[in-house]
């Protein structure tokens, strides 16, 4: 987890976040213009925006998805013709037939591993921005530079804060004492209202100080009554305490529209007719798992990740719903035979390639062939070489033998 913390260094991802922050600080800034300081608007424009960037990608897997969904029920029907046969060509066949209906829609097996590649980084990059604010976004970096100076005045500050990280139960704060402001920033944005008051214990004579950060984090923080700074479990125990009844309902409509709005993206998305294949079967699972799994994750994250979780499902589902309907209109039968078209040019071409090198190889041995005669029947050539049986060269060495009998 700590590679969420502080701006990433991680390969790739490290320059997607430090992309996604530069655009995540400039809405901090428009945004600022009209007077608005506030970090959960900011990540809803955020997600919209990136997810705009992510359209191309979204809409080839959607199309993907869209052509599985007529292939699959023939690539099964391979599979049940070849079910039990294990031997060398029975395995041939079956592997071309398949080849075959993937050149026919234009796929390949591993067709929807790029775009899910490709987003995986992306969606770590994203994580690491919504996460860690304060790295990317100067206007609010800033708040907390006075306070951060006055604690690296104090002596011993590193010995102390490493306990109160302890204390305060931020396990997923990495501290890094060569970069010791950016590791306080960590420390004090992490804090929810139980930190901001260990804090004001641990460092009385900064209570001032103290105060007037959280006021101002508070502030940038709040979205609809909540700190999204604190987890949907902190707002609750804290709402409990002071009977806030519409906060609590507030915190636990985090959880469950997270998992309503994936749950919906879910069932938006093209799915295979009778796919009752073990991969069918997987996907099934998978896709009442994972959103009941992302609201478990909302309840015990800060609040800003389930903003950020529910936020991107529902444009996530408005471009589904939209691409779909683009789908429903696209002649796929068109499509298909375009795809048969160019596996057709490409095997042709490949055809071709592959005799023009057959053409290439027959020349270099004929002139080896060649080459090997013109030495075997030279003079000078020893007919007493070891020469395989029928060979040009056994050929030449019992002519050797006869002309030299012949002349003794």
């Amino acid at each position: 987890m700590s590679i969420f913390l502080a701006q990433s260094n991680v390969f790739i991802i490290g320059p997607i976040a430090k992309a996604f922050g530069f655009i995540m600080n400039g809405l901090f800034i428009f945004l600022e213009n009209f007077g608005i300081q506030n970090i959960g608007v900011c990540i809803i424009l955020f997600t919209i925006i990136v997810n705009i960037i992510m359209l191309p990608l979204t809409v080839k897997q959607q199309k993907f998805s869209k052509l599985s969904a007529r292939m699959n029920p023939e690539i099964q029907a391979v599979q049940k013709k070849y079910k039990g046969k294990r031997d060398t060509v029975s395995m041939q066949k079956m592997n071309d037939e398949t080849q075959a209906i993937y050149d026919k829609y234009g796929t390949s097996a591993t067709g929807s591993c790029l775009p899910l590649f490709i987003q995986l980084p992306v969606i770590w990059g994203l994580y690491n921005v919504v996460l860690n604010v304060p790295s990317y976004v100067e206007s609010v970096r800033t708040v907390f530079d006075p306070l951060v100076n006055s604690v690296m005045n104090i002596s011993g500050y590193q010995d102390i804060l490493t306990e109160f990280k302890t204390t305060a139960g931020l396990a997923r704060v990495a501290l890094n004492w060569e970069d010791p402001a950016t590791t306080l920033v960590d420390i004090f944005y992490n804090c929810g209202t139980n930190g901001w008051n260990l804090l004001r214990q641990t460092f009385g004579d900064l209570t001032g100080q103290i105060n007037t950060v959280q006021e101002s984090m508070d502030r940038m923080n709040n979205f609809l009554g909540m700190n999204i700074a604190n987890s949907p479990v902190d707002i609750i125990k804290d709402a409990l305490a002071d009977g806030r009844v519409i906060l609590i309902v507030m915190a636990l409509l985090i959880p469950i529209l997270a998992i309503l709005t994936n749950y919906i993206n879910t069932k938006l998305m093209p799915q295979a007719a009778n796919d009752n294949s073990t991969m069918g079967s997987s996907l099934k699972t998978m896709n009442i798992v994972m959103p009941i799994f992302s609201g478990v994750l909302c309840l015990t994250f800060a609040t800003g990740i389930g903003l950020y979780w529910i936020a991107n499902a529902v444009v996530r589902g408005i471009i589904q719903f939209i691409t779909n309907k683009h789908l429903d209109k696209v002649d796929f039968d068109a499509e298909i035979a375009k795809n048969l078209e160019k596996a057709e040019k490409k095997r042709e071409k490949k055809q071709g390639y592959t005799a023009q090198q057959m053409i290439e190889n027959s020349r270099i041995n004929t002139k080896n062939i060649k080459m090997e005669s013109t030495a075997d029947l030279s003079d000078n050539a020893s007919y007493n070489v070891e020469a395989k049986p029928g060979s040009l060269r056994e050929k030449a060495n019992l002519v050797k033998k006869y002309n030299e009998k012949n002349n003794k």
